[in-house]
C-alpha cells in the first residue's frame, strides 16, 4: 500500500479518551432487549442491571432506569463500589475476548479496561473499595487490582484452578476465596500469601459468603442439584442442606442484615425464604443428625411466576429485592413478611420497537422493524408506515418501493411495491448472503464470501461476475468497473478490479491484510473510493480509513487506529467521509480541508450512519436513531419508535 505520512492521522488517544465523551444516558422504564445476566445493589433501593445487550441500567427508587450501553458484547458480571460512584463490569463474546473495565457512572466514562486471556469467574470490590478482585478460570488466575487505576497489587500463587467468589474482610487486610474444587482459601493481601486452605462443599453455584455483626462472614452458601448448601466458613464444615428448586440466593450488605434470603419454586409459585444468622449459629457445633435435619427456614412470602418469562438473577438492598429475568425485565418486591400471594409485575416495559436498518432515498430516511417498513425525515418529523416486513433485517429503498433482504441468511431477496403492496421475489442467493448493495439499476450481492453476483432490474437477470475466496465487499463503480475488497490469502491481494462485461480481473497490489466497507460518491464522477483496511506492522494490527484513486491507482491512508476493528464502516457524502473506526463514535472527515470531529454518542453504541440534505441520522445498536447536523457534533435529538408506530423523542 502506498501511503504518505503527512496524510495519516493517528487517532488512538482521541478514541480512548472519547469513548464516552459528551455521552448522555437514556431515562425510561424500557427493559433490556434480552436476558439479564447480572444485578447488583447500589445505594438504598437502587440497583444496576446488566445483560446480553451490553447495557448498564441504573434503576432508581421511582422505577425509572438510566440506560447506557457500555459494551458491544454481553456483560456477564458486575460489581458496584462501596461509594456507589464506580461500577466494574466483565464483558465477553464468550470465546476470545474477556475484558474487565471500570466505569465512572456519574460521568458515564470508562476509567480503564484490562484484557484477560481466560474467562472471568469472579469480580468484586473490596469492602472499602480499595481493590478490585478478579478471579479467572486459569490456574493461579487471581488478580488483586488497585481499583483506582487497574494496576496489579497482588497476584496470588498456588491457588485453586478456578475461583468463583472472592470477598475481603471489612479491614481489607485479608480475603476469602471459594473454588468449585471444594477449597475455601483465606489469603493475606498485606503479606501476599495464603493464610489457610480448607476443604468444603464442591461445585457450588451462586457461592456467597455472608453474615454480619458477631457473625461477620461466618457462612458460605451455594446451590447444587436443586438444593441449598450451608457451610461454616471458618472450618468449611457443612451445617445444613435445604431443598431449593430453581433457587436464587442473595443478601444485602447492610450492617443489620438478618441472614440469607433465597427463592424456591414449588412447580406453580415461588417462595421467598429467610435463614437467619442466629438459626445457622445453632448449627455450627451440630452433630450429623442436626445437619441432616436443620431448622426450618422462615417463609417470608409467596409470589407468582410470570408467563413466558423466568427469574435468573437477584439482589437485595436493605428491605427491597430486585430480580432480573430471561426476557430482560426487572421485578421488585420487599422483604416484609405477608400472608397473601404477591402477584409479580415488572417495573420495566417494552415501550419501543427495534429498528434494524436505515437507508435513504430522495429526501427521506427509511427504517425497518421486525414487522413493518417506515419512512420519515428530521424536518417533517412524522413517520409513515409504507409496507410490511416478515422478519427481514435489511432494507434498500428505490423510487417504487423497497428491497428487503437479510444478512447472513439464504432468504430470498424481495421487492415490495409501496403503492400496491405487491411483493416480488428478485432472486434467491445460492449461498449465505453476506452483503447486498444497490448501484443505479443493479444490485451487487456477495454470497458465502466466495462469489459476487449482479441482479439487473431492467433484464431481471442474476449473473455471477466473480468467484474467489475471502471476499469482503464489492462496489460497482460504473456500468462496467467493479472493485472488490478481500482478505489477503496466499498469493491473492485484497483489492481486485473486475470488468463485468468481459469478467476479466486484475489484482491491485497493496500491503493490507484485508479491505472492506468500500464506498464512493455515486453522484460524483471520478470519485475516489474509500474504505477500511487492516494491516500489521511488527505483528501489531492497525485499522485505517483509506482513499483509492482509480485513475492514479494510488492508495492513501487518512485515519489510523492502532488496533483491529472488524466492525468499522465508511460512508461518503462529498466532501465528507464518515466512519466509526475505533468502535465508540462516528466521526466526520472533510476530504478537502482534512478537518475532522467526533459526533457525540447517545446512550447506545452507534452502528450505522446515513446522510441526507446535510442531516445525519445514526442508527444505534439498541434500535434508536440519533440526529445531527452534518457540521455539528452535538446530538440534535434521540428518537425511539414506539410500539404504537410514533416517534418518542428525547
Amino acid at each position: 500500500m502506498k501511503t504518505s505520512g503527512k496524510y495519516i492521522i493517528i487517532i488512538a488517544a482521541i478514541f480512548i479518551s472519547s469513548f464516552s465523551a459528551f455521552a448522555q444516558a437514556h431515562n425510561s422504564t424500557e427493559a433490556h432487549s434480552s436476558k439479564v445476566n447480572a444485578i447488583a445493589a447500589a445505594e438504598e433501593n437502587v440497583y444496576f442491571s446488566a445483560g446480553q445487550d451490553g447495557y448498564l441500567i441504573r434503576w432508581d427508587t421511582d422505577g425509572i432506569g438510566s440506560h447506557y450501553q457500555v459494551s458491544e458484547f454481553p456483560i456477564r458480571k458486575i460489581s458496584v463500589s462501596p461509594n456507589n460512584n464506580y461500577i466494574a463490569i466483565y464483558e465477553s463474546n464468550g470465546t476470545n475476548i474477556h475484558r474487565v473495565s471500570l466505569w465512572n457512572w456519574k460521568k458515564l466514562s470508562r476509567v480503564y479496561a484490562k484484557r484477560f486471556a481466560d474467562e472471568v469467574t469472579a469480580i468484586n470490590f473490596s469492602a472499602k473499595g480499595t481493590y478490585l478482585l478478579i478471579g479467572t478460570s486459569a490456574i493461579n488466575g487471581i488478580f488483586i487490582l488497585n481499583a483506582t487505576d487497574g494496576t496489579v497489587v497482588a497476584k496470588p500463587e498456588n491457588m485453586p484452578a478456578m475461583v468463583s467468589f472472592i470477598k475481603t474482610s471489612n479491614t481489607e487486610k485479608s480475603a476469602v476465596m471459594y473454588s468449585p474444587n471444594g477449597s475455601l482459601v483465606y489469603y493475606s493481601i498485606a503479606r501476599n500469601q495464603e493464610i489457610q486452605k480448607l476443604n468444603t462443599e464442591k461445585n457450588l453455584e451462586q457461592p456467597i459468603i455472608f453474615g454480619t455483626g458477631k457473625f461477620e462472614n461466618c457462612y458460605l452458601a451455594g446451590t447444587k442439584n436443586n438444593n441449598l448448601y450451608l457451610n461454616y466458613a471458618p472450618t468449611g464444615n457443612k451445617i445444613g442442606v435445604y431443598p431449593a428448586r430453581n433457587a436464587l440466593i442473595f443478601t444485602s450488605s447492610s450492617v443489620d442484615e438478618k441472614g440469607l434470603y433465597y427463592t424456591t419454586f414449588d412447580g406453580k409459585n415461588y417462595l421467598l425464604n429467610l435463614l437467619t444468622n442466629e438459626q445457622l449459629a445453632n448449627q455450627i457445633q451440630a452433630d450429623t443428625s442436626k445437619i441432616n435435619n436443620p431448622p426450618a427456614c422462615n417463609i417470608v412470602k409467596k409470589f407468582s411466576g410470570v408467563s413466558n418469562d423466568s427469574y435468573l438473577v437477584a439482589a437485595k438492598s436493605y428491605s427491597e429485592i430486585a430480580i432480573g429475568s430471561s426476557q430482560g425485565n426487572i421485578y421488585k418486591m420487599n422483604s416484609i413478611p405477608e400472608s397473601e400471594m404477591l402477584s409479580m409485575y415488572p417495573i420495566s416495559s417494552k415501550e419501543y420497537e427495534h429498528i434494524y436498518d436505515i437507508a435513504t432515498f430522495g429526501n427521506m430516511f427509511y427504517f425497518n422493524t421486525k414487522n413493518a417498513v417506515y419512512k420519515s425525515n428530521y424536518e417533517n418529523d412524522t413517520i409513515q408506515q409504507i409496507g410490511e416486513n416478515t422478519g427481514y433485517t435489511n432494507i434498500i429503498p428505490n423510487s417504487d418501493g423497497v428491497i428487503l433482504w437479510s444478512k447472513g441468511t439464504k432468504k430470498s431477496v424481495i421487492f415490495e411495491n409501496t403503492s400496491t403492496k405487491a411483493k416480488t421475489t428478485l432472486f434467491t442467493p445460492e449461498n449465505i448472503l453476506q452483503n447486498l448493495r444497490c448501484f443505479g439499476n443493479k444490485l451487487v450481492a456477495i454470497c458465502g464470501n466466495s462469489s459476487v453476483s449482479i441482479f439487473d432490474f431492467a433484464s431481471k437477470k442474476y449473473t455471477t461476475v466473480y468467484t474467489g475466496t475471502a471476499i469482503q465487499d464489492a462496489i460497482l463503480y460504473n456500468e462496467k468497473d467493479m472493485y472488490i475488497g478481500k482478505t489477503n490469502a496466499g498469493n491473492s491481494t485484497p483489492l481486485v478490479y473486475v470488468d463485468i462485461t468481459t469478467k476479466e480481473n486484475v489484482t491491485l497490489v497493496n500491503s493490507a491484510t484485508v479491505l472492506y466497507s468500500l464506498n464512493f460518491d455515486y453522484s460524483k464522477p471520478g470519485s475516489d473510493i474509500y474504505g477500511i483496511s487492516i494491516s500489521y506492522q511488527d505483528s501489531k494490527p492497525f485499522t485505517k480509513v483509506f482513499s483509492y484513486s482509480p485513475d492514479k491507482k494510488e492508495m492513501i491512508s487518512l485515519l489510523q487506529y492502532p488496533a483491529e476493528d472488524a466492525n468499522a464502516t465508511v460512508e461518503t457524502n462529498f466532501p465528507y467521509i464518515f466512519t466509526n473506526i475505533g468502535l465508540s463514535n462516528f466521526r466526520s472527515y472533510n476530504s478537502e480541508t482534512s478537518k475532522q470531529f467526533v459526533y457525540d454518542r447517545s446512550a447506545s453504541i452507534p452502528v450505522k450512519m446515513k446522510v441526507n440534505n446535510n442531516v445525519v441520522a445514526i442508527l444505534n445498536k439498541d434500535g434508536s436513531i440519533s440526529w445531527y447536523d452534518v457540521d455539528d457534533a452535538t446530538v440534535l435529538s434521540d428518537w425511539y419508535l414506539k410500539t404504537s408506530g410514533e416517534w418518542w423523542k428525547f
